[in-house]
């Protein structure tokens, strides 16, 4: 309602200048984000405008930034996920593989009727190899900083953030992943030696508590119509 309220307004007054408050946007960002976009900027997918009409000042959870969420998909392989999140994980143009070798995996997965896809499922371990090798001689327990640059390794075996070149926000999106490894480093302080899967948890409760907010070109924020 608020998105076709305020569209109405500026087809009314292209010069107009709107505001909309959002309780709990914190929480609701990349909601409100795509119901604006999909109102606003019909027709558009992946790919957006260089200036958009709206613009959503409290960022997204990290875990909700594409790239990010491939990297935390990439490593729950490890472990195994269900077969919708890894038939999502392989569209993803994060994950370092050609488009038709994803589709022929994830058919392959589902003929199989394969329930979790992780790196003891043959298919996968034959599309990532080098990440499989690396993940088969990881020690049981270890610190969490140890972890952290293990978790960069292990992603660059798989090929994460992929193979065409970043875009701006991403290269941000890039930098901003390091962080959250240098934060699960930090609970070295506090924390014992962990396993794989304790330290992946850790990680992900971090980029779901931390915001990511991209800086943009030079005013495209600030002039845009909504805020």
């Amino acid at each position: 309602q608020a998105a076709w309220w305020a569209r109405g307004h500026l087809e009314a007054a292209p010069g107009a200048r709107i505001g909309i408050v959002v309780r709990g946007l914190a929480m609701q960002s990349a909601t409100v984000d795509r119901i604006f976009d999909d109102i606003l900027h019909p027709g558009l997918s992946f790919m957006r405008p260089e200036r958009r009409a709206c613009h959503v000042s409290a960022g997204v959870a990290s875990s909700d930034v594409p790239m990010i969420s491939a990297a935390l998909g990439m490593l729950r392989l490890q472990s195994g996920m269900p077969l919708a999140d890894a038939e999502m994980l392989l569209r993803s143009p994060f994950v370092g593989m050609e488009r038709s070798a994803a589709a022929q995996l994830a058919m392959e997965l589902r003929r199989r009727g394969v329930d979790q896809a992780s790196l003891r499922t043959d298919v996968v371990v034959f599309a990532f190899p080098a990440l499989a090798k690396a993940s088969a001689e990881l020690r049981r327990r270890q610190h969490a900083g140890e972890w952290s640059t293990l978790f960069s390794r292990l992603l660059t075996k798989a090929g994460w953030p992929g193979k065409r070149p970043l875009s701006p926000e991403e290269h941000q999106a890039l930098e901003h992943w390091k962080d959250l490894l240098s934060e699960l480093a930090a609970l070295d302080l506090v924390l014992p030696r962990i396993t794989y899967e304790q330290a992946l948890s850790r990680l992900r409760q971090i980029a779901r508590e931390r915001r990511f907010a991209p800086s943009e070109e030079r005013g495209s924020s600030d002039e845009a119509p909504i805020q």
